[in-house]
């Protein structure tokens, strides 16, 4: 039972936010020595891990900061490639949709080509009866 606390501890201090955890709770001890150096009258020493704890926390300040506009760029780059991918979704439809209407006029003509053949064939057919109908006839 132990041992799964202590995996599941540890797989958390491995990521980004449990680092940062432990940075913040540093700083929070460095606070709270300063604080009680301060009452123990060691001024010098109070100074020192004072200045660490501001140091630590103009840090997480300028962190905040950055991540805010690296977010922000992070956005502004998704928006970015959300326009590119729709219009080239847009041109690869143009294309599926010109290469289909050159599908289909291509059929039509061959449909008409195929339809004034058989209404030539059927006007042939028909005029050849009417000359042998009048060839018998003839006789």
């Amino acid at each position: 039972m132990w041992t799964a606390l202590v995996r599941q501890i540890a797989v958390f201090l491995i990521t980004r936010r449990g680092k940062r955890v432990i940075a913040f709770a540093g700083a929070f001890l460095l606070c709270f020595t300063t604080a009680l150096l301060i009452d123990s009258r060691m001024y010098l020493t109070a100074g020192f891990t004072g200045a660490l704890a501001a140091a630590a926390l103009v840090a997480f300040v300028i962190q905040y900061f950055r991540q805010r506009t690296d977010q922000r760029e992070r956005i502004r780059q998704d928006a970015e490639e959300a326009v590119r991918r729709a219009a080239a979704a847009q041109a690869r439809n143009e294309k599926f949709d010109k290469a289909k209407s050159t599908v289909a006029d291509a059929a039509r003509s061959a449909t008409s080509s195929a339809a004034n053949i058989a209404d030539r064939a059927r006007k042939g057919i028909s005029g050849a009866r009417d000359r042998l109908s009048s060839w018998r006839t003839k006789k």
